[in-house]
């Protein structure tokens, strides 16, 4: 067989699939993309949390100031209840909406995720370093370091968050757009 037999045979077996079928592969490469980001806002969650101890519990926080410990805080609980909210929000189906609807729905969330991980990463880091950064006496050199070390750390930690949601929604809208061709055949 050469390649041309090949792809007229996988283009034909493609036209006999039905639209329940092609429903079905659609559903499944969705969920999968909900699961990983799913389980990737757990494995996130249980990171903060061990964040908390570490800082709380072995950094000494009552040789900062109250609000330091305070925006610290505050700063990691918002992003333990943001990945609770996108944990739940993350599921297909759900109160019977059809699959169509329920995928735009994500794809919506997955766009607020993204503004919302560029926002946390900024916080979260300021938080950090201010958390750090008041224990040590501060030069003029130190100070240009931590401020690189600070907008670099907001970088990377905002590019893989988007890049990582935007393959996710992609993937999600290529499965838009095979649903779209079912419902046309």
């Amino acid at each position: 067989m050469n390649l041309d037999d090949l792809k007229n045979q996988w283009q034909s077996e493609q036209a006999e699939k039905s639209a329940e079928q092609i429903q079905q592969m659609v559903k499944h490469r969705a969920a999968s993309v909900s699961a990983k980001a799913q389980k990737k806002t757990l494995i996130e969650s249980a990171a903060f949390v061990v964040v908390l101890i570490v800082f709380f519990t072995g950094l000494d926080p009552e040789k900062n100031s109250l609000w330091v410990n305070l925006l610290f805080l505050a700063t990691v609980s918002i992003g333990i209840a943001n990945n609770l909210w996108l944990y739940r929000s993350l599921s297909l189906n759900r109160k019977a909406q059809d699959l169509q609807k329920s995928l735009q729905k994500i794809v919506r969330r997955l766009w607020v995720q993204i503004q919302f991980s560029v926002v946390f990463s900024v916080l979260f880091f300021s938080s950090m370093l201010a958390f750090l950064m008041l224990r040590v006496s501060l030069t003029s050199e130190k100070l240009i370091f931590i401020l690189l070390l600070l907008g670099l750390s907001i970088m990377v930690r905002s590019g893989v968050e988007i890049r990582k949601w935007m393959l996710s929604i992609r993937k999600i809208n290529l499965s838009l757009e095979s649903l779209a061709a079912s419902e046309q055949l």
